[in-house]
Order: structure tokens, then sequence, then C-alpha cells
């Protein structure tokens, strides 16, 4: 049975390579600031214990354009990462330490675009206590 240092190495060795050929000769996602002009990622843990979750955005090619791996409190949610908007996001992987994994599109719905009104909505994505993955979109 995998103990939790070596659930922990297998979570950021799956971001880390793809991360960092990603990111590599280009600015860090943490340099985007404001509100609005970024496409905001925040992960929340809906559960009552700390939780690594990890996340990777590629665009429509496939290349990664952020990697961020989070360490959140319980009930907490991070809003402390963006996106531009030309980045293209359009695949995200949601990785979490010893629970489930998942790949969303992102794709905010027509309801969520008209009331935006804008390019970049943000997506949020909630590790219930169900250890389950529930993705969203905000302005």
């Amino acid at each position: 049975m995998a103990g939790p240092h070596s659930t922990r190495r297998r979570l950021l060795a799956t971001l880390g390579t793809a991360g960092l050929t990603g990111l590599a000769g280009c600015g860090s996602s943490s340099e985007l600031e404001g509100e609005g002009d970024t496409i905001e990622i925040m992960p929340r843990n809906g559960t009552d214990e700390t939780q690594q979750i990890a996340i990777r955005i590629e665009d429509s090619d496939g290349t990664t354009v952020f990697s961020h791996v989070y360490e959140l409190e319980p009930d907490h949610l991070s809003e402390s990462e963006g996106v531009s908007p030309d980045a293209d996001p359009t695949r995200i992987s949601v990785f979490v330490a010893g629970g489930p994994n998942e790949t969303f599109r992102y794709h905010p719905d027509d309801e969520t675009r008209r009331t935006c009104q804008r390019d970049g909505i943000d997506f949020g994505v909630t590790l219930t206590a169900e250890q389950t993955l529930a993705p969203w979109y905000t302005c």
C-alpha cells in the first residue's frame, strides 16, 4: 500500500514534467493580477481535512498553459492564481492526492456568458465531502 509521501510524489510527478515544459520561457501565471483580466482558477476544499489539489490547464493544441498544486485547509477556497483568456484554455485536469482525478472541458454555458458579459469566465472546482469533484463557473 502506498504511503502519503508516495501519493504526493505521484501527484507532483504527474504535473511536474508537463508544467515545467509548458511554462519554460514564460512568465508565471501568478504574475497575472486584476479582476476581469484573467480567468481565475478557484479550487475549493469542501472536506474537513487538508487536501492537496493539483490543476493543469491545456489549450486547444494540448500545450500546458497553467499548472499549480494547492494545499488547501478544510472548507477553504483559493483565488490566488489565474490564466490569461488569450491562453485559450480548453482542458482542465484536476488531481487530488489520494482522491479523485478528473478532466473537464472549459466551456461555460450560455447563461453564464450572458451574466458575465466578458471574456475569461472564472473556473472553480469543489472537492466535496463525498470525495467527488464538482466544476463551476463564475464572473
